[in-house]
């Protein structure tokens, strides 16, 4: 990570979700004051899964270890923008329409996720997506916005619109993360029906809907994995 564009401003953003606990290990290496991303939004209160943002140089130590880290750690973000207008743009992306109709998180700290989809993205549909933000960069990935925007507006969110082929891509490129994905959406989602069984249970039984899910089941993925659990739990 030593190779970042010395004309942009560096921000990490770190995922709380992941089990490394990245937020630690930055304090631990000089890291200074991080700022609550979801700060301001219903879900101010959600200190365990809250993604967290702080500027740093390109030299800072923490970067070190992010490279021998966890592949979900988070991300480093470079753009031309201060802190408050970057932050302003990741808290509008909060939660995105996806292509059922229905609005959800949107994991843009776990670059697996967020970074992947961004790479997926047209250059057009990209630009919208990083909005101020010039690149998004984490152990082995990295995506470049060629054209991001000069002035900062926060929107409400859901705002954005996750395009159908981007997601159809996303989801037939690794089955194995989208396993991952589906199981940190119950938890971030529906921590009942997560909590509900055993760890390595509620695992398996997600990778056992996920292989079962076709499209022509007229719901989206999460709605099968949520009303097959729910008719378990609560039946």
């Amino acid at each position: 990570m030593r190779d970042l564009n010395s004309d942009l401003n560096w921000y990490v953003i770190l995922n709380s979700t992941s089990d490394c606990n990245p937020q630690n290990e930055f304090y631990q290496r000089n890291g200074t004051r991080v700022h609550q991303i979801w700060k301001g939004t219903p879900y101010a209160e959600w200190n365990d899964l809250m993604p967290l943002i702080a500027q740093v140089d390109r030299e800072h130590e923490f970067l070190s270890w992010a490279l021998e880290s966890q592949d979900d750690w988070g991300m480093l973000v470079g753009s031309k923008h201060d802190l408050e207008d970057v932050l302003a743009h990741f808290r509008s992306l909060t939660q995105v329409w996806v292509p059922s109709d229905t609005h959800a998180f949107f994991r843009f700290y776990d670059p697996d996720f967020g970074i992947r989809i961004a790479r997926y993205c047209n250059d057009s549909q990209r630009a919208e997506l990083m909005g101020p933000t010039c690149e998004w960069v984490s152990k082995g990935q990295r995506v470049i916005n060629l054209f991001p925007a000069d002035t900062v507006q926060e929107k409400e969110f859901p705002w954005w619109n996750v395009p159908k082929e981007v997601m159809d891509r996303y989801t037939l490129e690794d089955k194995t993360t989208f396993i991952t994905n589906c199981i940190k959406w119950l938890k971030e989602n529906h921590a009942d029906l997560y909590f509900y069984f055993p760890q390595r249970t509620i695992e398996a039984k997600v990778e056992h809907l996920v292989r079962r899910y076709t499209k022509t089941k007229n719901m989206t993925i999460n709605e099968y994995i949520f009303q097959a659990l729910s008719l378990e739990v609560y039946r």
